[in-house]
């Protein structure tokens, strides 16, 4: 992302760092019994924190961002049981907020990036769509706006639902999970969009990945006369839709591997749950105390369940997407012809069935200074 993106989740990092201590620290601060479970909403707001503290770039591993989550989240559940805040530690909390936590991290866990020779091209220009969106303030508009509109839908959809169908007992932790998943969901659908666009934009104007400046009539390759980065011809060839002209080909193949990748994903999360339930009957054999968990645990562990399920299915859905993508080059991803002895110049080729640009084998150079993110 570009400074002014960086910037923008920085502010939204820290926001929420200061808005959850001092909720968690508020004196003799209690929820409602209308409202939703304290567990539950400990669980949302570190898996927010999570996604947001992941944006701000803070952090280059993975794990350096779980392990500073975790001591976040306990030091913030300690503090709460010193005097002057007169409340208390409670492991099923700081439970709660691990599980939010451990969420965040297998959804982010679970993108695909593009694979195969064209894959490093493909990246570099997603990177400079997401770096030209974010740094754009009508993106931050449109994704509140998403964000809104899609927590009213949410919560109207599932709190009818619910009523349908089942004996809902707590309506308002139904409507407050509704309105974040959709919230989520539009967001996500937003800024999906919004990358499409950008991505457009760059391969219609042949701009630098780097800075933005427009290229021109480019060559085989060259450099950017604004801020010197390599180019090549091929990185602005717009990543073709698989299977554009075949919907029905594409359609057979999503429903196969659904189906076959929501049972491989039962399965793997089942099985962490069946070694989960064999460890805490261990522990009552092995220390005679047994670990009890109330019911809105008991729920929260379901709702993780439910989530990281879904995840793993489209994950392995988008995987299988990824291995069809990365044979560009060798196979047309709009029509499916063979492109075997196809001529391609400058590392760019036509489909002859078609007519869909594809790159045939090309890596991007690197700089060997870096660029200016302007």
């Amino acid at each position: 992302m570009g400074d002014r993106g960086i910037f923008v989740w920085r502010l939204l990092a820290l926001g929420g760092l200061v808005v959850t201590l001092v909720a968690t620290h508020w004196p003799r601060l209690r929820l409602s019994s209308e409202a939703p479970s304290d567990k539950v909403l400990h669980a949302v707001t570190y898996g927010v924190l999570t996604l947001l503290v992941w944006r701000t770039t803070w952090f280059a591993r993975w794990w350096h961002l779980v392990a500073a989550m975790v001591v976040f989240a306990s030091i913030d559940e300690w503090t709460q049981s010193l005097r002057p805040f007169l409340r208390h530690t409670s492991w099923n909390d700081w439970i709660a907020d691990l599980v939010g936590i451990a969420v965040c991290t297998f959804l982010l866990a679970c993108r695909v990036s593009a694979r195969g020779e064209s894959g490093e091209l493909r990246r570099a220009l997603q990177r400079a769509a997401e770096r030209r969106l974010f740094d754009r303030p009508f993106t931050w508009l449109a994704m509140a706006t998403s964000a809104v509109l899609g927590a009213f839908a949410g919560g109207a959809i599932t709190m009818t639902l619910a009523r349908l169908l089942l004996e809902d007992t707590k309506p308002f932790q139904t409507l407050f999970l509704g309105a974040i998943f959709f919230a989520a969901a539009g967001v996500d659908w937003t800024l999906r969009a919004g990358l499409r666009a950008m991505t457009k934009q760059i391969t219609e104007a042949h701009a630098c990945l780097h800075c933005g400046h427009s290229i021109g009539a480019p060559g085989a390759a060259g450099q950017c006369t604004a801020c010197g980065a390599p180019w090549l011809r091929a990185q602005w060839v717009a990543p073709p839709e698989l299977w554009s002209r075949d919907r029905q080909r594409l359609r057979r193949f999503l429903l196969l591997h659904a189906v076959r990748a929501a049972a491989v994903a039962f399965v793997a999360i089942g099985t962490i749950g069946v070694i989960a339930w064999a460890a805490l009957m261990l522990w009552d054999v092995w220390f005679g105390e047994r670990l009890a968990f109330a019911a809105d645990m008991r729920d929260l562990f379901a709702y993780a369940y439910a989530l990281a399920w879904i995840a793993l299915t489209i994950r392995l859905v988008r995987s299988a997407v990824a291995r069809v993508q990365a044979c560009e080059g060798q196979e047309c991803l709009a029509c499916g012809y063979t492109l075997h002895g196809v001529h391609a110049v400058d590392g760019v080729g036509r489909c002859t069935e078609c007519g869909t640009e594809f790159v045939a084998h090309v890596r991007i150079p690197h700089p060997t200074a870096s660029p200016s993110t302007a």
